[in-house]
């Protein structure tokens, strides 16, 4: 980690600036990407107030949602993946994790690799107790990524929706999972 990054084996989470807001307007406009939430695509006015939030939130705070690129080598440049990070939801009950992942790049492993980045920053050197997460029953994907990553689902209803899960990890499980795997030779 540099700065105000998190670099990976394969990726760079930054935060958002101001010329990222292309990209992020098009992945919050994508009606594709939206059925696996329980939210709509965003006009172009809402994606717009959802990324100057992301931005007060960085200044605020000093960390939040992080633009995700894949690390550049070999002539490639930095290329746009998604987003991940915390976003502080108090009806969620708290830092919530959040990711989207622009579909020319599913089934790779970015989410995971992202989110263990996240996670590793926010309990480590952010000193958080407990993050939260939500996400649609029918978002398999998502789900899985967030089970194997540690989160136990707390509530099957969230905001009085049949399926919209809300999940939890605790300081202390995370750790834990991490000397399991660290012992395992993962």
């Amino acid at each position: 980690m540099t700065d105000r990054k998190i670099i990976t084996p394969r990726l760079i989470l930054r935060p958002y600036a101001e010329n990222d807001a292309d990209d992020f307007m098009r992945l919050h406009g994508d009606p594709d990407l939206a059925l696996h939430t329980h939210a709509k695509a965003l006009a172009h006015a809402a994606s717009r107030e959802l990324f100057d939030g992301f931005l007060g939130a960085f200044k605020a705070d000093g960390f939040g949602m992080y633009r995700i690129g894949l690390r550049p080598g070999h002539g490639i440049v930095e290329v746009f993946v998604g987003e991940c990070g915390l976003w502080h939801r108090a009806d969620a009950g708290g830092y919530t994790l959040r990711y989207m992942i622009d579909k020319a790049h599913w089934s790779l492993g970015y989410s995971f690799e992202a989110v263990e980045a996240v996670l590793a920053h926010a309990f480590e050197v952010r000193g958080l107790s407990e993050i939260f997460a939500i996400a649609m029953q029918q978002n398999e994907r998502s789900t899985r990524i967030l089970l194997k990553a540690g989160f136990r689902v707390i509530e099957a209803h969230f905001r009085g929706v049949d399926g919209f899960l809300r999940f939890r990890l605790g300081a202390a499980e995370w750790r834990a999972k991490v000397a399991m795997r660290a012992a395992a030779g993962f």
